[in-house]
């Protein structure tokens, strides 16, 4: 218990920091979070069924949306849902997920060029995932391939499941 304590203390203090930290510096409002809405973020990330988990995150689009990992993790989410066969039937909503996907992939491409991280997992995992969404490999578009898989190869520094590209 005391351990727990210890470590919402440490949580609450790390939240008042950066509450003052964006209010000294002038943070655009788009950028600050507040811990209910973490951890709302965190409780949909957990969710299994994973069309209640594209809504729940589709539902916090406007205060997530400058954050790249936030993303990633809808489209791949997305992605899931388009590639789960149990949808297989229903061409229409596996299109509209995958449409959703490529979407959310594309924004976490313009808002991830800047990426800080030497070892970034999901940013290697986005760009494998998104090969793939894009239907690129050696007949078609393969230097847009090779872009990606480049990047893959950067920022996994030797992680990626390689049967995956293969």
């Amino acid at each position: 218990k005391n351990k727990m304590a210890q470590l919402h203390g440490l949580q609450k203090q790390l939240f008042d920091t950066a509450w003052r930290l964006a209010d000294r510096y002038e943070f655009p409002d788009q950028y600050r979070l507040t811990e209910k809405q973490i951890e709302e973020y965190n409780v949909a990330l957990i969710e299994t069924n994973l069309i209640k988990k594209y809504n729940s995150l589709n539902s916090m689009r406007s205060v997530f949306y400058a954050y790249p990992a936030f993303w990633y993790q809808i489209g791949n989410t997305a992605n899931n849902i388009y590639r789960d066969p149990k949808y297989a039937e229903n061409r229409l909503l596996q299109s509209e997920y995958r449409k959703y996907a490529l979407e959310c992939f594309d924004k976490y491409e313009k808002l991830n060029n800047f990426n800080l991280l030497r070892h970034d997992v999901m940013t290697a995992s986005w760009a494998l995932e998104y090969i793939e969404l894009l239907d690129l490999n050696h007949n078609n578009k393969p230097e847009e391939a090779r872009k990606y898989i480049e990047i893959a190869e950067k920022y996994s520094l030797g992680t990626v499941n390689w049967d995956i590209m293969c």
